[in-house]
């Protein structure tokens, strides 16, 4: 970690990023001489919140933050026309009980969070389908076709056969437009 903030450090110098190197070099100097072991220890391991549990799922603790803001937002918009400040005041106070208790009850009665990766989705098993039916029935071999449509005998072949161009091309002259 210390070596990306010194790395930091050198590309925001040496790119003019001026505001980004004396943030590395505060960092570097909280932590190399400041800061107690204690403190030096919080900032290096208390950068990211593990909300759900399990490997791989540790989301920065400002975006964790922004998350729990939009979701206040969210039950403060709903109050609607009963927004108070003395409602607002109870909804802060209560928002973590209240999220913990949405989720106790999403466990309870299954409901699937809405994942936020991105899957790329594959068409491959539906193509194999689709393939599959069609050699089953047989749409890639060569059909008879001396054999008219047998459900719908009445019904032509071909339903050009039935157009009179004569009276196609005199009806397409009258709609011309002038």
């Amino acid at each position: 970690m210390y070596q990306d903030v010194s790395v930091a450090l050198q590309r925001g110098w040496q790119f003019q990023y001026y505001k980004y190197a004396l943030e590395a070099l505060y960092h570097l100097f909280q932590v190399q001489a400041s800061l107690s072991l204690r403190e030096t220890e919080r900032i290096k391991w208390n950068r990211t919140v593990n909300n759900q549990g399990g490997d791989g799922n540790n989301v920065a603790m400002d975006v964790a933050l922004e998350h729990g803001n939009h979701a206040i937002k969210d039950i403060i918009r709903g109050l609607g026309a009963n927004i108070s400040e003395e409602s607002v005041r109870r909804v802060c106070r209560a928002f973590f009980i209240l999220k913990n208790l949405l989720n106790a009850l999403d466990s309870e009665i299954n409901v699937k969070k809405v994942s936020g990766k991105h899957t790329k989705k594959s068409v491959k098993e539906d193509l194999m389908k689709v393939v599959k039916t069609l050699c089953e029935q047989h749409a890639f071999e060569k059909q008879s076709t001396s054999e008219p449509m047998y459900c719908f005998p009445d019904c032509p072949r071909d339903y050009l056969q039935l157009l009179d161009t004569k009276e196609l091309f005199g009806w397409i002259n009258d709609h011309k437009k002038c």
